[in-house]
């Protein structure tokens, strides 16, 4: 199974489609939150994790913008706890 998510490899979206998918998917960096609705819609992948809100901007209306006009027949709420460590000198 192919799932497209908002690359590259490593971003708390592949941590979510893992933790939804399981590991034994087939995850593909995108660089846009468009493109992962396109690759959907155009059927080159099954499924997309796309952000909704994250600790930058918190609500990103351009993924809720896409909803608006896409039809889908299964959607998923997956949460992710973000803990990020940073260091200085």
């Amino acid at each position: 199974m192919d799932i497209a998510f908002l690359g590259p490899e490593g971003t708390f979206t592949q941590q979510a489609a893992y933790k939804h998918f399981g590991h034994a998917v087939n995850t593909i960096p995108v660089t846009t939150i468009n493109e992962i609705f396109s690759a959907v819609e155009l059927n080159h992948c099954q499924f997309g994790v796309v952000p909704v809100e994250n600790s930058t901007e918190g609500v990103i209306s351009h993924t809720l913008d896409r909803f608006s006009n896409f039809t889908a027949e299964n959607m998923r709420e997956v949460e992710i706890r973000v803990h990020q460590n940073l260091m200085g000198m």
